[in-house]
């Protein structure tokens, strides 16, 4: 939430530095004269690069620039607060409001998604539905050890939403990931831990075995998620660290 927040300011930060428009005169590079015009065309540029992205990823419907726009103009124009149309406090609760409900909305969207993709994958060949819920399809048998809760393992995987959108993979990075089964989220520590080196297997993860309601880089709250997942080897000799340099 707060990070949906302040992503709104930064989108006012934005539109702000980077927009004239009807508000104000025109300007660009070749109209500079002073050390200050450049100082403050390069603070528009540095911000515009910095967030000119950040419009996109605003929750909810596509924010209506005009007003956006009118707001910030309002706030930066008033030599007080008490004179402008509508108070910070009531501004910032307008947002938390808005950003509230669509959460709300999604996830009762992603909630109602995953109950129908869960209800289809558990009827496919191979699927083996655990006590606690996950999916779980063997793909290729492994032969060699099997981790526990306090093992490392070297694994391959590719993790995406059930509308097939990649939002991780060691394939693509190009190396396999090395970590502590108990350092990962529950559905895939379980989906691990019924693999023995060199399987390969197929793991859905109901979003209550994997990041909840929470949000999670750019998996959307409640999110049922899946893995393709070769377990490479369990417990594989970690890197050493340099040695301290002595006096």
């Amino acid at each position: 939430m707060r990070k949906q927040l302040m992503t709104a300011v930064s989108v006012m930060a934005l539109l702000a530095a980077t927009s004239c428009q009807k508000q104000a005169t025109s300007m660009s590079a070749k109209d500079l004269k002073t050390d200050v015009d450049s100082v403050s065309y390069a603070l528009g540029i540095n911000v515009g690069d910095g967030f000119k992205h950040d419009l996109e990823r605003f929750p909810g419907d596509t924010i209506n620039k005009d007003a956006l726009i009118a707001g910030f103009t309002e706030a930066l124009k008033a030599v007080d607060e008490d004179k402008l149309p509508m108070s910070i406090e009531d501004a910032r609760n307008v947002m938390q409001e808005y950003v509230t409900k669509v959460r709300d909305a999604q996830i009762t969207k992603n909630r109602a998604e995953e109950e129908a993709f869960l209800e289809a994958n558990k009827t496919k060949e191979g699927v083996q539905v655990t006590t606690s819920g996950l999916h779980f399809k063997s793909i290729v048998e492994g032969t060699g050890k099997q981790a526990s809760d306090t093992s490392f393992v070297k694994v391959n995987y590719t993790g995406k939403l059930i509308d097939g959108t990649v939002f991780d993979s060691s394939i693509e990075r190009g190396e396999p990931a090395v970590f502590n089964v108990r350092g990962v989220i529950p559905g895939f520590a379980e989906g691990i831990k019924m693999m023995k080196e060199g399987g390969k297997a197929e793991l859905v993860i109901p979003a209550r075995l994997a990041y909840g309601d929470g949000e999670a880089g750019s998996i959307p709250p409640a999110s049922c998620i899946t893995f393709e997942v070769e377990l490479v080897q369990v417990d594989p000799e970690m890197p050493k660290r340099p040695g301290m340099p002595r006096r």
